[in-house]
């Protein structure tokens, strides 16, 4: 398939005109490009992000006080939790060299107890500690642990002169190794987990804050089909995209599914971001957050306008990709579906609001100049 390239916009001949009109594009990058992404998951970070808990009752929803989770050295960190149970809670931080640091429990705050349906703080007002961001550069996870469980979940590690947080000399392999381990002890409580990324860069335009803590809790949360077969959770990393900005999104299925995801811009085209010619197969694993487009994918998505309301329309299902083999990625990386009209009589057609097993929700984000 040929492709002409304009800037970071990648289209096929024939399909250029549809593309460069579309709202979303894809940009290939090359492998050089993509190794030094500041927003690259690196291999180092993986095990702990990898890490899953036991299916239990008990769930915890996080977020950050950024909504583009970006910050630069000397920003504050302030997370926020809810859980569905009391529970007492570990916070790690993975930094890109792979180092990990214990944020809580710590030595200003050895207290980790959260009540159920309350938002928490971390740090609260007041604290004698605070989240402070400093070097290396690049992608950080925070892996939030929560657990019915007094035993502590991990080992306190060293601590720096005048610093809180203990740091944990091993790989995070290792630590990953050992939190499963104490999960395997602790087979009659219940465990839960959550993941942030947050990416420290040398230089930020003006970052959009977060709201207040409220409910729901998350910023730019997808809003579920009444219809929907089994929760299927959406989110967009800011409320408000500008053009040029890439589109980043966090998703997180109730069981595992492959992924159909359906832009439909500001003029009502409906356009196939996923799955497209670069990745057609999107899976998604019961109860763990995928980055799309994912650290190592070969394409990004760019909002490249026109100004107004986007919203994505998200469908998964167990067993095969809803509308599989109507999508013709020969045509063009992202395939057209005309408008949101016709996309919802497509749907309509292949009696997809019928499927017993097929999840659906909505979230919308707003192009601005």
């Amino acid at each position: 398939m040929k492709r002409r390239r304009a800037g970071n916009r990648v289209c096929t001949r024939r399909a250029r005109a549809l593309c460069l009109a579309s709202a979303l594009v894809a940009a290939m990058l090359p492998e050089a490009a993509l190794a030094g992404d500041p927003r690259q998951i690196t291999i180092d970070q993986r095990p702990l992000l990898d890490l899953r808990p036991p299916a239990s009752a008990l769930s915890i929803s996080a977020w950050v006080n950024r909504a583009d989770a970006t910050y630069r050295p000397g920003d504050d960190v302030t997370i926020y939790l809810r859980a569905n149970l009391d529970a007492r809670i570990t916070i790690l931080n993975v930094d890109a060299t792979g180092r990990t640091t214990v944020l809580l429990p710590n030595s200003n705050a050895a207290e980790n107890r959260i009540s159920a349906n309350a938002v928490h703080v971390v740090p609260p007002a007041g604290s004698a500690y605070a989240l402070k961001v400093r070097p290396p550069f690049g992608a950080n996870v925070i892996k939030i642990i929560a657990t019915t469980s007094s035993v502590p979940v991990i080992a306190l590690g060293r601590t720096t002169a005048g610093e809180p947080f203990s740091v944990i000399g091993d790989p995070a392999a290792d630590v990953a190794r050992r939190i499963e381990a104490t999960m395997g002890q602790q087979r009659t409580s219940a465990w839960a987990m959550a993941e942030l990324p947050i990416f420290v860069v040398e230089e930020r335009a003006a970052a959009t804050a977060a709201p207040a803590p409220t409910n729901p809790p998350a910023p730019a949360a997808a809003t579920p089909s009444a219809a929907s077969a089994f929760g299927l959770d959406v989110r967009t990393s800011k409320f408000a995209y500008r053009v040029g900005e890439e589109l980043s999104l966090l998703v997180t299925p109730e069981k595992n599914c492959n992924l159909t995801l359906v832009g439909i811009d500001p003029e009502n085209r409906a356009t196939v971001l996923f799955p497209n010619a670069l990745e057609q197969e999107v899976r998604l694993d019961a109860g763990r957050a995928r980055f799309l487009p994912g650290s190592d994918s070969r394409v990004r998505l760019s909002i490249m306008g026109p100004p107004g309301r986007h919203t994505l329309h998200a469908l998964c299902r167990p067993r095969e990709t809803v509308l599989g083999g109507l999508f013709d990625f020969t045509r063009a990386v992202y395939p057209m579906v005309g408008s949101g009209a016709d996309f919802a009589q497509l749907l309509e057609s292949q009696k997809i609001g019928q499927m017993p097993d097929v999840a659906s929700t909505k979230v919308s984000f707003e192009i601005v100049q």
